[in-house]
């Protein structure tokens, strides 16, 4: 019960602020967040290094039926893949732990997935798609792999000088445009046959004439 968890969790010292029920490889389990953690507390008590390795490596394998995990590396440090943002960039929201470890399966998309270890909770999957996109769209338009991150603000500056240039190529290519159809507007006028000429009206006078006296 939750009453319990809280219990627990406070006789350690513990500030909670949120419950999750999770069922990881057919075991119950709690992650209780708050100020230091997460915490895992299952069937057998509070898990101080959090869910027991081989519960989540038994829920991983079966993640994608008919695939096999060929890889499994433990990330002590952020990738070109795996990385932290600021709050306020793009995907900054998300929580990026360390340490994490990246399964990579034997299926037709080469998927990827990272797994935060104390928690089981899946924090990322990638395959030949999104990886491909990570490079064409993400690093072009934030320059986010994580040395250059961590050298601000050289990155600040690049980013500046990079976001001037694009604006000045978007302009030039709105001038461009503008000349083009003006170029158009003006080729048509000249081709516009000229209008035929009104021809004068002419209105009939009847003079009267007056029998002599």
């Amino acid at each position: 019960a939750a009453a319990q968890v809280l219990a627990l969790l406070q006789l350690q010292g513990h500030t909670v602020l949120e419950l999750d029920w999770q069922r990881v490889a057919g075991a119950h389990q709690v992650v209780a967040q708050g100020p230091g953690g997460p915490w895992v507390v299952d069937a057998d008590g509070l898990q101080p290094d959090g869910v027991p390795g081989d519960r989540w490596r038994a829920a991983a394998a079966r993640l994608l039926p008919g695939a096999r995990v060929l890889e499994a590396s433990r990330l002590t440090q952020y990738d070109a893949y795996y990385y932290a943002r600021e709050p306020h960039t793009m995907a900054g929201h998300r929580d990026r732990p360390l340490p994490v470890w990246r399964l990579r399966f034997d299926d037709a998309q080469a998927t990827w997935v990272t797994i935060d270890p104390r928690t089981a909770a899946i924090l990322q999957i990638s395959d030949d798609h999104r990886r491909i996109d990570r490079w064409g769209f993400a690093f072009l338009h934030s320059f986010d792999l994580p040395w250059l991150l961590a050298s601000r603000p050289a990155w600040d500056a690049g980013m500046l000088a990079f976001s001037t240039a694009g604006l000045g190529l978007s302009l030039t290519a709105v001038v461009t445009g503008w000349r083009r159809l003006r170029r158009q507007w003006l080729h048509r006028a000249q081709r516009q046959p000229p209008s035929a000429p009104t021809a004068p009206r002419q209105t009939s006078r009847q003079t009267s004439q007056q029998a002599p006296r």
